[in-house]
């Protein structure tokens, strides 16, 4: 019976710790799309959301 796990596969368990450009791309587009949507974001004041996406953009953004 084959590993469940993929064991044999040649894939490994080890998880990058940089984010993937597709990572960063859907943090962006889901901080623009929250930034069009809410009420108090439209209105220039960032709610405690979209302060929590734009941080985890611009974090990986750097990374």
């Amino acid at each position: 019976m084959p590993d469940p796990r993929g064991a044999g596969n040649g894939m490994t368990d080890e998880v990058s710790e940089a984010p993937r450009v597709a990572d960063i791309e859907q943090l962006q587009a889901a901080y623009l799309m929250h930034r069009q949507e809410c009420r108090q974001c439209t209105r220039k004041r960032s709610c405690p959301m979209g302060r929590r996406l734009e941080e985890a953009f611009r974090k990986a953004e750097s990374s």
